[in-house]
Protein backbone atom coordinates (compact mmCIF):
# COMPACT_ATOMS: atom_id res chain seq x y z
CA UNK A 1 0.00 0.00 0.00
CA UNK A 2 1.40 3.51 -0.93
CA UNK A 3 2.33 6.00 1.73
CA UNK A 4 -0.20 9.09 0.61
CA UNK A 5 -3.11 6.30 0.35
CA UNK A 6 -2.41 4.66 3.77
CA UNK A 7 -2.51 8.33 5.18
CA UNK A 8 -5.30 9.15 3.34
CA UNK A 9 -7.55 6.50 5.42
CA UNK A 10 -5.19 7.83 8.93
CA UNK A 11 -6.85 11.02 8.01
CA UNK A 12 -10.28 9.53 7.74
CA UNK A 13 -10.04 7.46 11.16
CA UNK A 14 -8.78 10.45 13.02
CA UNK A 15 -11.73 12.72 11.38
CA UNK A 16 -13.93 10.29 13.04
CA UNK A 17 -12.77 9.59 15.87
CA UNK A 18 -12.42 13.45 16.42
CA UNK A 19 -15.98 14.21 16.02
CA UNK A 20 -16.59 11.07 18.65
CA UNK A 21 -14.39 13.40 21.23
CA UNK A 22 -16.05 16.27 20.21
CA UNK A 23 -19.06 15.09 21.02
CA UNK A 24 -20.49 15.65 17.24
CA UNK A 25 -20.98 11.80 16.75
CA UNK A 26 -22.34 9.62 19.17
CA UNK A 27 -23.45 6.28 19.83
CA UNK A 28 -26.01 5.21 17.09
CA UNK A 29 -25.05 8.57 14.77
CA UNK A 30 -24.60 8.27 11.22
CA UNK A 31 -21.07 8.59 10.17
CA UNK A 32 -21.06 11.94 7.11
CA UNK A 33 -21.44 9.87 3.44
CA UNK A 34 -18.50 9.26 1.39
CA UNK A 35 -19.75 11.97 -1.17
CA UNK A 36 -19.65 14.55 2.24
CA UNK A 37 -16.15 13.46 3.27
CA UNK A 38 -14.87 13.94 -0.45
CA UNK A 39 -15.61 17.38 -0.26
CA UNK A 40 -14.77 18.59 3.46
CA UNK A 41 -11.73 16.00 3.68
CA UNK A 42 -10.44 16.36 0.09
CA UNK A 43 -9.57 13.04 -0.26
CA UNK A 44 -10.50 9.68 -2.62
CA UNK A 45 -13.69 7.89 -1.86
CA UNK A 46 -11.50 4.58 -2.28
CA UNK A 47 -9.44 5.81 1.05
CA UNK A 48 -12.64 6.27 2.63
CA UNK A 49 -14.36 2.68 1.38
CA UNK A 50 -10.92 1.42 3.32
CA UNK A 51 -10.80 3.13 6.07
CA UNK A 52 -14.58 2.83 6.60
CA UNK A 53 -14.15 -1.16 5.94
CA UNK A 54 -11.19 -1.00 8.48
CA UNK A 55 -13.41 0.43 11.37
CA UNK A 56 -16.38 -2.05 10.68
CA UNK A 57 -13.93 -4.92 10.64
CA UNK A 58 -12.54 -3.61 13.83
CA UNK A 59 -16.78 -3.54 15.10
CA UNK A 60 -16.66 0.05 15.68
CA UNK A 61 -18.83 1.21 12.84
CA UNK A 62 -21.77 -0.63 11.46
CA UNK A 63 -22.09 -0.16 7.54
CA UNK A 64 -25.58 -0.79 6.35
CA UNK A 65 -25.83 -1.05 2.86
CA UNK A 66 -27.68 1.60 1.38
CA UNK A 67 -28.27 3.21 4.37
CA UNK A 68 -24.92 4.42 5.31
CA UNK A 69 -22.48 4.04 8.51
CA UNK A 70 -23.43 4.29 11.82
CA UNK A 71 -21.25 4.64 15.25
CA UNK A 72 -21.37 1.34 17.20
CA UNK A 73 -22.66 1.16 20.86
CA UNK A 74 -18.69 0.54 21.83
CA UNK A 75 -16.96 2.97 19.39
CA UNK A 76 -16.37 5.33 22.11
CA UNK A 77 -14.49 2.91 24.54
CA UNK A 78 -12.53 1.56 21.36
CA UNK A 79 -11.25 5.38 19.89
CA UNK A 80 -9.42 5.44 24.42
CA UNK A 81 -7.27 2.92 23.52
CA UNK A 82 -4.46 4.27 21.72
CA UNK A 83 -1.85 1.60 21.38
CA UNK A 84 -4.35 -0.84 20.53
CA UNK A 85 -5.16 1.09 17.36
CA UNK A 86 -1.95 1.79 16.61
CA UNK A 87 -1.23 -2.13 17.03
CA UNK A 88 -4.26 -2.77 14.78
CA UNK A 89 -3.26 0.00 11.73
CA UNK A 90 0.66 -0.70 11.94
CA UNK A 91 2.51 -3.75 10.18
CA UNK A 92 2.64 -5.52 13.47
CA UNK A 93 1.97 -8.64 13.31
CA UNK A 94 -0.88 -11.12 15.45
CA UNK A 95 2.98 -13.10 16.97
CA UNK A 96 4.17 -9.97 17.66
CA UNK A 97 1.39 -8.61 19.59
CA UNK A 98 0.79 -11.78 21.62
CA UNK A 99 4.66 -11.85 22.42
CA UNK A 100 4.35 -8.12 23.76
CA UNK A 101 0.96 -9.31 26.07
CA UNK A 102 3.12 -12.17 26.98
CA UNK A 103 5.89 -10.49 28.43
CA UNK A 104 3.48 -7.94 30.16
CA UNK A 105 1.18 -10.68 31.66
CA UNK A 106 4.35 -12.66 33.32
CA UNK A 107 5.31 -9.52 35.33
CA UNK A 108 1.98 -8.64 36.21
CA UNK A 109 1.10 -12.38 37.29
CA UNK A 110 4.60 -12.49 39.29
CA UNK A 111 4.06 -9.37 40.57
CA UNK A 112 0.02 -9.94 41.44
CA UNK A 113 0.84 -13.45 43.37
CA UNK A 114 2.89 -12.09 45.87
CA UNK A 115 0.16 -8.86 46.70
CA UNK A 116 -2.96 -10.02 45.66
CA UNK A 117 -5.58 -9.18 48.78
CA UNK A 118 -8.22 -12.22 49.52
CA UNK A 119 -11.08 -9.89 47.98
CA UNK A 120 -9.53 -9.73 45.24
CA UNK A 121 -8.93 -13.17 44.56
CA UNK A 122 -12.86 -13.52 45.33
CA UNK A 123 -13.35 -10.75 42.64
CA UNK A 124 -10.53 -12.44 39.87
CA UNK A 125 -12.28 -15.86 40.70
CA UNK A 126 -16.10 -14.75 39.98
CA UNK A 127 -14.58 -12.77 36.84
CA UNK A 128 -13.38 -16.02 35.66
CA UNK A 129 -16.18 -18.19 36.17
CA UNK A 130 -18.18 -15.44 34.76
CA UNK A 131 -16.09 -15.08 31.79
CA UNK A 132 -15.79 -19.22 31.29
CA UNK A 133 -19.71 -19.15 31.31
CA UNK A 134 -20.72 -16.81 28.52
CA UNK A 135 -21.64 -18.65 25.33
CA UNK A 136 -20.97 -14.54 24.39
CA UNK A 137 -18.36 -13.52 22.63
CA UNK A 138 -18.37 -9.72 23.56
CA UNK A 139 -19.41 -10.72 27.05
CA UNK A 140 -16.80 -13.21 27.64
CA UNK A 141 -14.04 -10.62 25.90
CA UNK A 142 -15.44 -7.61 28.38
CA UNK A 143 -14.64 -10.21 31.18
CA UNK A 144 -11.52 -10.95 29.98
CA UNK A 145 -10.68 -7.38 30.14
CA UNK A 146 -11.60 -7.08 33.57
CA UNK A 147 -9.93 -10.27 34.29
CA UNK A 148 -6.67 -8.59 33.28
CA UNK A 149 -7.52 -5.73 34.89
CA UNK A 150 -8.04 -7.24 38.59
CA UNK A 151 -4.93 -8.80 37.87
CA UNK A 152 -3.35 -5.49 37.25
CA UNK A 153 -4.57 -3.83 39.86
CA UNK A 154 -3.08 -7.12 42.40
CA UNK A 155 0.00 -6.53 41.20
CA UNK A 156 0.17 -3.09 43.31
CA UNK A 157 1.53 -1.44 40.39
CA UNK A 158 -0.40 1.36 39.58
CA UNK A 159 1.77 2.37 36.21
CA UNK A 160 0.75 -1.45 35.53
CA UNK A 161 -2.88 -1.45 36.06
CA UNK A 162 -3.34 2.70 34.10
CA UNK A 163 -1.60 0.69 30.93
CA UNK A 164 -3.72 -2.02 30.60
CA UNK A 165 -6.44 0.28 31.10
CA UNK A 166 -5.10 3.33 28.54
CA UNK A 167 -3.94 1.00 26.00
CA UNK A 168 -6.85 -1.51 25.93
CA UNK A 169 -4.37 -4.46 25.22
CA UNK A 170 -7.13 -7.07 26.35
CA UNK A 171 -10.03 -6.45 24.28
Amino acid sequence: MDNNRKQAYYKVIEYISDQVEKGALGKGDRVPSEREMVDFLGIGRNSIREALKILDILGVVDRRQGDGTYIKDRFDKWFSRPMSVAIMLSETSRKEVFEFRNMIEVEIASLAAERITDEEIEELTECYDEMTRTEDQEISTEYDLKFHSILAKASKKHNHHKFIQCNGLYA
